[in-house]
């Protein structure tokens, strides 16, 4: 999980001495050993990564990394992930070699797919156990840079003892989390690992901006593949890949992407935003159809257990918490709407920033069909 409040900082600074730094980041370190508590002085992105974990760690060496043939399947299975990697070696390896650093990726689980560099330096991170096929998460071997960049979701330098794990103190690490535009999810990290004596703030400016220019071209590649999906149907009114990204929208006035509540499956599926659509496969993607409409668009089924039907015949079923049931029904009983101040009554909430995240969760599923300023569906809702 991404923290946004907290700066993305240089673990070091241009004119620091780099031994008298190392020197007090050890003393903090042992300081949490001793004491179980992280000193105030500790970075605040780095104190976030110590209090997930007490300060003991299994050395990574004596973890057992995957054999060649799953690290093989794995790089196969990683198809973007795979895709990044030579534009990132094109842009970081030249200058992670002159510096004696070496370039590292690993995927969502953490396990270090790809590695280049030095032999000096890999001879150092073998010692380690920081190999081919090893996982390079936080619970296995402390904060790290890959570790920390896929758990907070954001770039990190760490320098010497601001690593959880003693064994990792004469490595200095810069890590960024690598994600898929199209589905905006994690897919692996990157990190520039050497001695510490090669510690430079540029590096995390380096390192973040080239995992952005490829996430660019990535994001590119994703356009060119949705024009190749436009043609897998010419004729569906609209189609979308696995995402909802919309490829290609015909009669239909479509935002760039589509979401659906319970996903694209083939069938009759609700999309928020557009209403009922018959779903079938089209290429790495779906092509949808307007359903006609013949039912009541909400309906408000109380047993057994809360359930809300949305679109026409039941297109889709949601089930609902006790609260947001109730918001059903007090709005399917008001249609001229309610204020913020009835349905603070109606939820039992002391606050107006309750309702609105009532309200926010509730059309998530509905969409369009709830409005505010008053709060009100805008079609009838049914009660059963």
């Amino acid at each position: 999980m991404s923290s946004p409040t907290l700066p993305v900082t240089p673990a070091v600074r241009a004119l620091d001495d780099l031994r008298h730094k190392a020197a007090d980041l050890a003393r903090l370190h042992e300081q949490w050993q001793l004491s179980r508590r992280i000193p105030d002085a500790l970075r605040p992105e780095v104190a976030r990564a110590w209090a997930r974990h007490e300060p003991e760690h299994r050395a990574a060496r004596t973890i057992d990394p995957l054999a060649v043939d799953q690290v093989r399947e794995r790089r196969d299975a990683s198809v973007v992930l795979a895709a990044a990697v030579e534009p990132l070696r094109q842009l970081l390896l030249d200058t992670a070699v002159e510096s004696s650093n070496e370039m590292v990726v690993c995927d969502s689980d953490g396990v270090v797919l790809w590695m280049d560099g030095p032999r000096p330096v890999r001879t150092e991170s073998e010692r380690l156990g920081f190999v081919e096929g090893a996982r390079w998460t936080e619970d296995l071997v402390g904060v790290n840079a890959l570790g920390t960049a896929l758990a907070d979701g954001r770039a990190i330098q760490l320098f010497g003892a601001e690593h959880s794990n003693p064994d990792q103190h004469r490595w200095v690490c810069t890590g960024a989390p690598i994600r898929d535009p199209a589905s905006a999810v994690v897919i692996g990290a990157i990190t520039l690992s050497g001695p510490l004596a090669t510690a430079h703030p540029h590096t995390l400016s380096l390192v973040t901006s080239a995992v952005r220019a490829v996430e660019s071209e990535l994001t590119m590649g994703h356009r060119r593949s949705l024009r190749d999906l436009a043609e897998c149907d010419s004729a569906a009114p609209l189609v979308v890949d696995e995402y909802g990204w919309v490829a290609a929208a015909r009669g239909i006035h479509a935002p760039e992407r589509v979401w659906a509540p319970r996903g694209f499956a083939e069938g009759t599926i609700w999309l928020p935003s557009l209403g009922s659509f018959t779903c079938v496969p089209a290429g790495r993607g779906w092509a949808l159809r307007r359903v006609d409409a013949t039912g009541p668009r909400l309906r408000l089924v109380r047993t057994p257990r809360p359930t809300l039907e949305v679109g026409e015949c039941g297109a889709a079923r949601f089930g609902l918490t006790p609260k947001q049931a109730a918001l059903v029904e007090a709005l399917a009983g008001a249609p001229a709407g309610l204020d913020c101040a009835a349905l603070q009554q109606v939820l039992g909430v002391g606050s107006a920033v309750s309702v609105r995240a009532e309200v926010s969760r509730l059309r998530r599923l509905v969409g369009g069909l709830l409005e505010s300023r008053p709060y009100r569906f805008t079609v009838p809702c049914e009660i059963a």
